[in-house]
């Protein structure tokens, strides 16, 4: 969908109690409240994909023997020619860029296939995950290179020469609701005043309420995807 049926769809319903969305000069959310509704937009998007898998990412680790924590962040990435690191582990492309968009690390893949264990402290093999982009490996194996699955963050919405109605929001129609409710929430709960922070905690829970609907009704199929990657970029 685009960034426009999500304006309208907040300016007819949502917010249509308010000035914020412009209904009172019967156009909508216009230019000059971009800057004002955008940062609600990313956050509630970020929201989404942070409690549903709408996106999944993967990047490959070149292990080295020097190296025992690693970070999946872009200066270590190689297709990154302005980064001072001196060891570049992730093997991406320029056609095909990591871009630091990870949520959660979900899943470890060695280059036979086979599944590493992900914070199990009863395997002497298992990954640790410190922090939500970093993994300890405990005997690091320079010819082993590992395939991370990882739930992605989406492609922030930018100011910089919008167009509401060209710029694409890839979400499912099926979130689109919670979607609308968490915005209206933080936008209600910015209201200086006890009755818009009453009202931006009925529309949080709306959107708790309606998230869980889609878990309850099983609405997403999470794909469990063959690890291919490497002999797709032509490392093995």
């Amino acid at each position: 969908m685009f960034l426009s049926d999500i304006f309208d769809q907040l300016t007819h319903g949502e917010l249509s109690q308010i000035s914020f969305s412009g209904q009172d000069d019967g156009f909508g959310i216009t230019l000059g409240n971009y800057e004002r509704i955008i940062p609600h937009v990313n956050l509630a998007l970020t929201e989404l994909h942070k409690r549903f898998p709408l996106k999944t990412g993967e990047v490959i680790i070149q292990q080295d023997a020097s190296i025992g924590t690693y970070y999946l962040d872009y200066k270590y990435a190689q297709s990154n020619t302005g980064s001072t690191e001196p060891i570049k582990y992730l093997m991406d492309t320029v056609a095909d860029p990591f871009v630091s968009n990870v949520l959660k690390i979900e899943t470890i893949v060695d280059d036979a296939g086979d599944n590493i264990p992900l914070n199990d402290s009863t395997n002497e093999v298992s990954i640790f995950t410190p922090s939500y982009n970093s993994l300890i490996v405990p005997v690091p194996d320079p010819e082993v290179a590992l395939t991370i699955g990882y739930r992605a963050n989406h492609k922030a919405i930018s100011l910089i020469g919008l167009e509401p109605d060209t710029e694409e929001v890839d979400i499912p129609s099926s979130h689109l609701e919670p979607l609308l409710l968490y915005i209206a929430s933080r936008v209600h709960s910015a209201i200086p005043a006890l009755e818009g922070a009453n009202e931006g905690m009925s529309y949080y829970a709306k959107f708790i309420a309606s998230c869980e609907l889609i878990k309850t009704e099983n609405i997403m199929n999470k794909a469990t995807p063959a690890n291919t990657r490497l002999c797709d970029n032509g490392w093995v």
